[in-house]
Order: C-alpha cells, then structure tokens, then sequence
C-alpha cells in the first residue's frame, strides 16, 4: 500500500489525461459534482499534513492543537473520500482516515458505535485493495479493543454483545496470538455485563473456556478451571443459596442468621493484597448500610488460624468472619470449595429473600447494587475501588 500520494499523477487523472475509474453506485456522490480544483486542494492539504507533522499519526498523546489539527485533517480526508473517483485517492484517502481516526481513539475514546462503525467502514474499504495493507489486523485488533471498552460502559449506545463475542471468536482463530488478551478481557467484561444479560455471562465464559480447551500451558488449564467455576457461581444467581460454617470461636454462623438482610459473602485471605486493600471500603459500605438491613460475612481461607487470629484482633473487623479452616476441623464442609471459589477476593452477594443477586463482582458495582437495593438512597460519601477480580490491562503497544 502507498504510503503518499504521487500528486503528479493525481493532477493527471484530474485533468482527464489518464481515465479514471467511476466508483459510485447509484445513491452516492456522482463524480460530475466533483470540482477538480477542491480535490486538488483536499490532495495537497492531507499530504502537507502527512509530510509536516507524521508523529500527530504515531503519538499516544496530542496537545490541543495537534488534536484539533488531526480532527480537521479527519474532515478533510473524509471530504476527499466522499468526492473523489480515482481508485489510487480513494485507497489513499481510507488509509489515512484509519490510522487518523484511530490515532485520536486512542486520546479521545469512542463514546459512541457509530463513531467505531465509520472506522469498520474505512477498513472494508482498504480490504479491497488489490495491494496487501500491513497494517489491517492491528487496526481491526483496536477497533475490536474499543468495542470490548464500549460495551463494558454503562449506557444506551452499546454494541450488541453478542456481535462483540463473535468478531472476537473470529479475530481470534486468524491471529491466535491474541488469545490471552482477548480471551480474558472478553470474560471481565462479561462479568460487568452480568447486571444485562445473566445468561450472555454464562455462555461468554463457556466460549472462552471451549477456546482455551487445546491449550498445553499449565497456566492455561488453571485458568481454564477458575472459569469453569465461576460459570458455576453464575448459575446460580437467582436461585436460593444456604451457607454455614464457624469462626475462631467455634461458633456456628448460617445464613438463618441473616434473614431479611442482604449479605455480602467475602471470600479472602490474610496474605491476599486486593483483599487487604478493599477493606477500608468495606468498611465505608458496612457503615453506611448496616443500620439498614446490609451485613456481611467474612470467609477466611487461611490455612493457619493463629494468624487469621492475630489478623483479626490488629483490624477488629465490624463484621463476622467464618474460618474456613475451623468449619474442616469440626467435619463441615468449606464453603470456599462449597461456592467453587479459588481465587480471592470473590464477593457473592445475597438478597433479603435468600437469593444470589450477583456473584464475582467488583466494590465500584456493589456499592451501585446497594443503591438499588435500599431504594436508590446512597451513601454521603463515595468512592471507587479496583477490582477485587483479576483484571486484564487495556493498555496496548504504539498503533502502527
């Protein structure tokens, strides 16, 4: 693929000393509407552009007038696109605008599908090309990336899911390279998406264990298991659930302890970092919601119970925690391997009627639950947390 126009050869085609190729069906632009000279302009305005200032096409960071300079080059480019009828312009024209538009997606993220169908657009355009385009798949690889970004963000403008889960399967089986990344970022969102479609979680994650099924890495199969049991955990949303163990003490803690309440269920561990991190939050929410009818339910999973003990008596949590470890000896059954849960934290929570509202999630989507829950009344104060889950970076290599 040219990397800039041969404007001589331009001028020809333009003058008419070499034929041009019509590429308008009926319905578009027709090319008698065309003016030679705005082209012309349009020509040398976008290769001045390209010439002048290449890095703006490079950059993961514009300054004001760099941005509003790609934007104007973007309606120019676009100008070009919609006007010309020369073949050699048109493929030029795309590939610009691909790397143009995707340069200030990458500053000024996609808000909307529109925004990222216009890029799909340009690319079904260079695909024609009779010419190999190098840098096609890590433009559709980003454009997917946006798309996965977009549908994780809560709104009315979102890509439909299930087209999402698709195009990945599909980038996927022709770069499988990109397993790793796509796989697991296509599960995070999908859990987010829980709160949508139950159901498109569930099958989402069977899809990726179906193609991480093949793999040889140990790390892989691990992975393959986690998802396996959280699939399990997602099942079970909407059904009725029963717990029970005891604490340090000894004593029986059940979840006919707790009727009418909701109860959040937090699987953690004392050398578990995440875990330690999302207490002060726990805490802000146990505070603000506890008089209304929120408690929750600590499931240590702490082989050693002398330091769970040691743990506790330092932080003096204002809720009950169950020790995993004290609920074996007495001949109960762990409720971590009960709720298949190995990764830590995991939170589950339960409603007032005894039922698991939502299971795997994050502190930021739990205190937007306990809104819901308590009449969309919300605390004074409020703040976000990482995710308790593993989360995969959405941070990526320079584009082109």
């Amino acid at each position: 693929m040219m990397k800039s126009i041969n404007i001589p050869i331009c001028i020809a085609v333009l003058l008419g000393v070499v034929p041009f190729v019509p590429l308008f069906a009926a319905g578009q632009v027709r090319p008698e509407v065309s003016d030679p000279a705005e082209i012309e302009a349009l020509v040398t305005a976008l290769g001045d552009f390209v010439k002048r200032t290449p890095p703006i096409l490079k950059s993961a960071r514009l300054n004001g007038e760099e941005k509003l300079a790609l934007k104007v080059a973007i309606d120019q480019g676009t100008q070009l696109l919609e006007k010309t009828p020369n073949v050699e312009q048109k493929y030029w024209a795309a590939e610009f605008l691909v790397k143009a538009r995707l340069t200030l997606a990458r500053v000024q993220p996609p808000t909307s599908v529109a925004e990222l169908q216009k890029i799909e657009e340009l690319i079904a355009v260079l695909e024609k090309t009779p010419e190999k385009v190098e840098f096609l798949p890590e433009a559709k690889f980003h454009v997917l990336r946006h798309s996965i970004v977009l549908l994780a963000r809560p709104g009315n403008d979102m890509p439909n899911p299930y087209s999402v889960k698709e195009s990945v399967k599909k980038y996927i089986a022709e770069n499988p390279k990109s397993l790793d990344f796509f796989g697991k970022t296509l599960v995070d969102v999908a859990i987010q998406y829980a709160v949508h479609d139950r159901q498109f979680t569930i099958d989402t994650i069977r899809d990726v264990v179906e193609l991480y099924k093949n793999s040889e890495f140990s790390g892989d199969r691990a992975y393959v298991g986690r998802l396996q049991r959280m699939a399990k955990r997602f099942e079970m949303i909407g059904h009725p659930i029963t717990f029970s163990g005891v604490d340090l003490g000894g004593n029986k803690i059940s979840s006919t302890d707790f009727k009418n309440k909701i109860v959040l269920i937090d699987f953690w561990e004392t050398s578990c970092t995440p875990c330690l991190v999302a207490i002060p939050e726990l805490k802000r929410l146990h505070g603000a919601y506890n008089k209304r009818g929120f408690e929750i339910v600590g499931v240590s999973v702490d082989k050693y119970k002398d330091v769970l003990e040691r743990f506790l008596e330092e932080r003096k949590l204002p809720w009950k925690t169950l020790s995993d470890t004290a609920t074996a000896e007495k001949g109960g059954i762990r409720l971590s391997e009960y709720f298949s849960v190995a990764e830590y934290p995991t939170l589950m929570l339960v409603g007032r009627d005894g039922k698991l509202i939502a299971t795997d999630f994050d502190l930021k989507t739990l205190e937007r639950e306990l809104v819901k829950q308590f009449n969309n009344n919300p605390p004074k104060t409020s703040s976000a947390m990482m995710r308790p889950i593993e989360n995969t970076s959405l941070v990526t290599p320079s584009l082109f």
